[in-house]
């Protein structure tokens, strides 16, 4: 990304009283001295707001380890599990890619820095997901995003193993006194209905779901256009704020969750392009709703 697109997605950002940033990638930290400008440029405007950068940690060190911390900025980490689950979902992924994560944990946990541990949980690894949670808390993770893996072969069987192991991972954090070891800002209802996507070339996508798409799918959802170093707005974006829109009022006072809008989102990829049946689709998007039901279970439990 060029500083111009960045300076232009700053200036667009100021029309919001608590935006939230996010580096993501590719891997953020080959670039650590462009992130740590930005990151040293977003503190000034916006001393106490969200700032993530999502990483496989494998080059973080004791100096970024502390830079990071010092601005607040939260480290979000991508580890499924156990080695061999690890492995076994990430193609390329070995002994020594493992130990580096696992080792950059711990650095983060030393620190004190913030840090979140992201899980994502495959069909054929459904019954491992309490095993692969208490692994991550034994390496010293301190909050853990679970999530169904997006795009994959859910069916019936795999789903009730899933929420099986996602109800036993509740009660285990709940019996050891870690209310907030699982994350679940995903069932709650954000402060903002879009995000806003900013890719390498100044395009922006109006929701993360449509980068799980190929260029054929996204290209009818750019929604606008920073790379002038100004906002232009794309054509798209008339239409797909207009569905969004009718979306959020069909449901009504209690608003729609991250995920909901997120499934919104996917279910218009999928219906364009016809990359994925929608019966398998809805089989996701119905274990979605059903871990929102145990969100709020428990969320319910806490505040008791």
């Amino acid at each position: 990304m060029t500083e111009k697109t960045f300076r232009a997605a700053m200036d667009f950002t100021g029309t919001f009283k608590r935006p939230e940033f996010i580096f993501s990638g590719g891997e953020p930290l080959l670039v650590w001295p462009k992130v740590r400008g930005w990151i040293r440029k977003i503190r000034m405007a916006y001393p106490k707001d969200y700032i993530s950068v999502q990483s496989n940690v494998t080059l973080l060190d004791q100096r970024k380890s502390i830079f990071l911390k010092e601005n607040d900025v939260n480290v979000e980490v991508g580890i499924d599990g156990d080695e061999k689950t690890m492995c076994t979902n990430r193609p390329g992924a070995g002994e020594d890619y493992y130990r580096g994560v696992c080792r950059a944990i711990g650095l983060l946990t030393t620190s004190g820095g913030r840090s979140t541990a992201t899980m994502t949980v495959y069909p054929q690894g459904a019954g491992q997901l309490l095993s692969n949670l208490k692994h991550l808390d034994g390496l010293g993770a301190r909050r853990i995003e679970i999530h169904p893996a997006f795009m994959e072969a859910w069916n019936i069987s795999a789903a009730k193993k899933f929420l099986q192991g996602y109800r036993q991972a509740s009660v285990y954090a709940l019996k050891e006194n870690k209310r907030g070891l699982i994350g679940r800002g995903y069932s709650e209802v954000p402060r903002g209905a879009w995000d806003m996507v900013v890719l390498p070339d100044g395009k922006v996508l109006p929701n993360w779901t449509f980068l799980s798409f190929p260029e054929a799918v996204r290209k009818d959802f750019y929604v606008m256009d920073l790379s002038g170093g100004t906002v232009r707005m794309l054509p798209a974006a008339d239409g797909y704020f207009s569905a969004l829109q009718k979306f959020i009022v069909s449901m009504g006072k209690k608003g729609a969750t991250y995920r909901q809008i997120s499934n919104f989102n996917a279910g218009l990829a999928i219906r364009k392009a016809d990359v994925q049946p929608m019966e398998r689709f809805l089989v996701y998007a119905g274990l979605c709703d059903d871990v929102e039901r145990i969100d709020q279970e428990i969320l319910r439990k806490v505040l008791c």
